[in-house]
């Protein structure tokens, strides 16, 4: 007989609040904080709880996507969205670009802060293999669209006059 997981406890959206707007939340921020960057660690922390909205609604209703992305569960789909956009939400907050790919021994700032959001969540904690997931779904998405383009670029180059 086999042994069923249990699911994982969905939060409410009063769940989302308590978490993004606690203190234990902003000491993340402020430890992974570049030390260049404007400090607005309560703007991040609002746009940081939309992202959590949003990873919940498709992790418990997951939406049929079409997008010829690899299958994977929708759980961990909806961890690989809420990675993207939480990229983009320290892009907005600090005005700094977050690395496109992360290491095990120093993760990076973004890392940890999504590592930590990732737990918070109970959603599958491995938020250096979705940073670096995204980094190669871009590699390869930009890899077989521009190959016919830059094709016709050598080519115009060729029949330039000289």
């Amino acid at each position: 007989m086999t042994r069923r997981k249990s699911p994982r406890p969905i939060l409410t959206d009063d769940d989302l609040v308590r978490i993004f707007t606690g203190r234990a939340f902003k000491d993340v921020l402020a430890a992974n904080w570049p030390k260049d960057a404007p400090v607005d660690i309560d703007h991040f922390a609002k746009l940081a709880l939309e992202d959590a909205r949003i990873y919940i609604r498709d992790a418990v209703k997951p939406d049929v996507k079409t997008t010829g992305r690899p299958s994977r569960s929708p759980v961990i789909e909806a961890a690989i969205d809420f990675t993207m956009n939480l990229q983009l939400t320290y892009y907005t907050a600090t005005g700094e670009q977050p690395s496109f790919t992360a290491n095990r021994g120093d993760p990076g700032p973004l890392a940890r802060i999504l590592g930590w959001c990732l737990v918070e969540l109970n959603a599958p904690p491995d938020a250096v293999t979705y940073i670096n997931d995204l980094q190669h779904r871009s590699n390869k998405m930009n890899d077989d669209r521009g190959r016919e383009r830059r094709k016709r670029v050598r080519e115009n180059f060729k029949r330039a006059p000289k």
